[in-house]
């Protein structure tokens, strides 16, 4: 799993403009300063990354790391 979130979290870091460092999973994409396109970049980016389907809209605002990686993980079949 870890190897998982340390992938999405370079995801979010490349499409934030930020240091993965800086990206805690009780982040949501707000604070993160992900807007809407950014948002839908940042699905279709994973899909792309873990082969697996996510809409479009499964990453809102409010949505933190952690639930975007149980998403993620789920769709894997992993934890």
């Amino acid at each position: 799993m870890t190897e998982i979130k340390d992938r999405f979290i370079a995801l979010i870091a490349v499409i934030a403009e930020t240091r993965p460092e800086t990206i805690a999973e009780t982040s949501t994409f707000r604070e993160l300063d992900l807007d809407s396109l950014a948002l839908v970049e940042l699905s279709m980016q994973a899909e792309e990354a873990f082969a697996v389907p996510i809409e479009e809209e499964a990453f809102q605002a409010d949505t933190t790391v952690d639930e975007a990686l149980r998403l993620i993980n789920g769709r894997l079949g992993v934890g």
